[in-house]
């Protein structure tokens, strides 16, 4: 038989994410899993792990959702620990971003 023995959730793609002990579940996957990513202001393009020259290690970042996601909530704020390890709340929808340096206001 065949078990789970670890469930994570990435709430910001290409970013570290969080562990959880729940989740809701539905026909699309879990919800908030990859629901944002960190878009170039100047290119409109999707910035990510595959491009660590442009915009560092994505790697090197956590995103974690500030209260549990569910489905029925809109505008989710999000938890991003730096590098440094302190953190940041911000409002996901309105995040930009600079290369290398990482979010700004």
């Amino acid at each position: 038989m065949d078990r789970i023995v670890g469930l994570w959730r990435y709430p910001v793609k290409s970013m570290l994410g969080e562990e959880l002990n729940s989740a809701e579940l539905t026909e699309r996957g879990l919800v908030g899993d990859r629901q944002f990513a960190v878009v170039d202001a100047e290119t409109g393009k999707v910035a990510g792990a595959k491009t660590p020259r442009k915009w560092g290690n994505f790697f090197d970042f956590r995103a974690a959702y500030a209260e549990p996601r569910r489905r029925d909530r809109s505008s989710p704020v999000v938890r991003l620990t730096l590098p440094d390890g302190t953190g940041r709340e911000q409002r996901a929808a309105r995040a930009r971003a600079d290369p290398v340096r990482g979010s700004r206001p």
